[in-house]
């Protein structure tokens, strides 16, 4: 029942509020698969129905990375809903038991024992924590685990997690392993020897189109060639589309508002995307303000700086907890502020377990997070900017150390393109790691007017040979791993 519900309510973008059946919004990405023991060769995988084709039976665990707005998560929701409904297609059909863990859930979780009674089973189920342990530990009976997530799984810097002991074979030798996660967040467990690698390259123009046909506008064809020559006739946009997230956002966006919408860099797309949540909000009927509620509810939007600042501490924090206690949270930024935002779907509260009391009627506690991590990484930008231009010594001059470019790139990027007098100082901080020119680059395309010294620093770094792209999976792939 509960994969039913997963599969059945997917909400492909938060302020639109509509909730589709995953068969009918999911769309095929660009995939290559490396398997275990191979170094370099990587193979274009034409559906997911190949994922587990060979990787399954050859390699115990298999890993899908991809960086944010990739569709990890979707991808492994589309895989139960095929085991779910036998999909012929689908070589999950010779699993016997499937099992599908969102990680960012689990903080404080002592098993995946207590893990699947606590977040699978339901409240009046009569099945404990040792059957479950029972059912795993059979070797005839065929299981694999899917850990979504685990680049936001709160303990996964903890020794001895529950996780950690499968994947290093110290727990459930048999049973097979699927883990999404950002590229830059492997877990060191898994080398090159033991997983197979499948790594998302995002949506190309007949992704896109599929999407905007199929999902958009239901078939019409000149609403769909309106929308697609818009991907076509605007190379930035199409970068920034490559991401599966940016490309259902704007696909959405200009079939509802039936214009062109033209964007010249990352940070004015998703200046854009923020003021969707609010003013669709605004503009349904059922929810009109009053004049009092909406210069309120401008001012929030407007002026956010306690989001800001708790977003920042989370993304330089060492384990990146970009979950917080709700009771807590609500304190720091105020309750009206918090309920506006919790409508608009820019911020989720959801019910995790609660690691402190195992047993009923106490195992959940709420935690409030932002609908996707890039949202988060938008209101650090904002901290980190106002930071640099007010007091630029507040600033850790290791600040690439505890916010890792290759991870967190978008909040440089945002950063530049919010205030364009602080990208000098952006550059500087880049400029301490070999790895990140390409960066620089971006970050400096970022702003519509380029400073001298902007400029500079453009044509130091490409007199270097290096490789530009606006897109951001390309951008942190160094992908001679």
């Amino acid at each position: 029942m509960r994969y039913s519900r997963l599969t059945k309510q997917v909400q492909p973008i938060p302020f639109l509020k509509d909730k589709h059946s995953i068969d009918k919004v999911f769309t095929e990405v660009g995939m290559n698969y490396r398997p275990a023991g191979d170094d370099t060769t990587w193979q274009k995988l034409k559906s997911h129905h190949d994922i587990p084709t060979g990787t399954i039976g050859q390699s115990r665990v298999q890993i899908i990375e991809g960086d944010a707005g990739y569709g990890k998560s979707m991808l492994s929701l589309r895989m139960v809903h095929d085991w779910c409904t036998c999909d012929s297609r689908s070589p999950l059909n010779n699993v016997d038991i499937l099992i599908r863990l969102n990680l960012r859930q689990l903080g404080g979780s002592k098993s995946i024992y207590e893990a699947i009674v606590k977040c699978l089973l339901p409240l009046d189920s009569s099945i404990e924590e040792s059957d479950v342990e029972q059912l795993l530990r059979d070797e005839d009976i065929r299981t694999l685990v899917i850990f979504d997530a685990y680049d936001e799984y709160p303990d996964k810097d903890e020794e001895g997690n529950f996780v950690s002991q499968i994947l290093e074979e110290n727990l459930l030798q048999h049973v097979k392993v699927i883990l999404t996660t950002r590229s830059s967040c492997i877990p060191e467990g898994c080398d090159r020897l033991t997983a197979g690698r499948i790594k998302l390259t995002g949506f190309d123009d007949h992704a896109r189109e599929a999407y905007v046909r199929g999902v958009v506008t239901g078939g019409d064809e000149e609403a769909t060639k309106k929308i697609v020559t818009q991907f076509n006739t605007n190379s930035i946009l199409a970068d920034i589309c490559q991401s599966p997230l940016f490309s259902v956002i704007y696909a959405h966006s200009a079939h509802k508002a039936e214009l062109k919408l033209d964007f010249g860099s990352v940070t004015e797309f998703f200046k854009y995307l923020m003021h969707c949540f609010h003013d669709h909000e605004d503009n349904k009927p059922q929810t009109k303000a009053t004049a009092e509620e909406q210069a309120k509810f401008h001012e929030f939007r407007d002026n956010h700086d306690e989001l800001d600042k708790l977003s920042y501490g989370a993304l330089s924090a060492k384990n990146q907890q970009q979950t917080w206690d709700e009771d807590k949270f609500v304190t720091e930024v105020g309750e009206e502020f918090y309920k506006r935002y919790i409508d608009i779907g820019i911020l989720v509260a959801e019910e995790v377990m609660n690691g402190n009391y195992p047993k009923q009627p106490n195992r959940y506690k709420t935690e409030v997070r932002f609908f996707h991590k890039l949202s988060c990484e938008w209101y650090a930008a904002h901290h980190l900017f106002k930071r640099l231009r007010s007091s630029p010594s507040s600033v850790p001059e290791n600040l690439v150390d505890l916010m890792d470019p290759s991870d967190l790139q978008h909040v440089y990027r945002f950063a530049c393109g919010l205030d364009p007098i602080v990208t000098p100082r952006v550059l500087d901080l880049l400029k301490q790691r070999e790895d990140c020119d390409s960066l620089a680059v971006l970050c400096a395309l970022e702003q519509k007017d380029k400073t001298g010294d902007v400029l500079d620093t453009v044509r130091d770094l490409v007199s270097r040979d290096v490789v530009i792209s606006r897109i951001p999976q390309q951008t942190t792939t160094a992908d001679h791993d």
